[in-house]
């Protein structure tokens, strides 16, 4: 388990303009997780959005984006995810 408190409120908090891949990347960098490319691909394939992974999150309906917020938020492996 992780440690960390984790918030997924209504709004997402993604950069649009980025992918999914792109986004998760910056913030496993930001979280500076190890191995974060092993950890980015297994929630985007737990969450089904492995096959939109380079696709702008603009272009997302609104349950895709709700689903990459909970990969985000999930990616630091946080103790308490709070929704």
């Amino acid at each position: 388990m992780g440690t960390g408190i984790h918030l997924v409120g209504h709004e997402p908090l993604l950069y649009r303009e980025l992918t999914a891949l792109e986004n998760l990347d910056l913030y496993g960098r930001l979280y500076r997780i190890d191995e974060r490319r092993e950890r980015i691909g297994m929630l985007l394939e737990r969450f089904g959005l492995w096959d939109a992974r380079h696709q702008r999150v603009s272009s997302y309906s609104r349950g895709m984006t709700q689903r990459l917020a909970l990969c985000r938020a999930l990616l630091h492996q946080p103790s308490l995810l709070i929704l």
